[in-house]
């Protein structure tokens, strides 16, 4: 098959002409060491902390639930404890008997 364009000569680019005419692509911002950079100052933690308890004290859901689970853990649930009656009545029968 014949080259489509001849005068290409294996360059796709016109003289003078970028391949990448966009430039290089700009950084992406690190949120979590801009975070870091904030939290290092120990007044705006203060004043972000103290923000997240008003905020759970005028009913914030989320606000509580973040607070809660910092300070005690996140809640693990318990599975449902399965208790046959009958075997703990009979077991209780028998140990009254002797």
């Amino acid at each position: 098959m014949a080259n489509p364009h001849p005068s290409s000569k294996g360059r796709p680019f016109k003289p003078g002409q970028s391949g990448n005419p966009g430039g290089r692509a700009k950084a992406k911002v690190d949120l979590l060491a801009v975070l870091d950079g904030i939290l290092s100052d120990r007044e705006k933690s203060i004043e972000l902390m103290a923000a997240l308890v008003e905020a759970g004290v005028g009913g914030d859901v989320r606000a509580i639930a973040l607070i809660l689970d910092r300070v005690h853990g996140p809640v693990v649930p318990i599975p449902p404890l399965v208790v046959n009656f009958d075997a703990v009545v009979r077991e209780l029968e028998e140990r009254m008997k002797k």
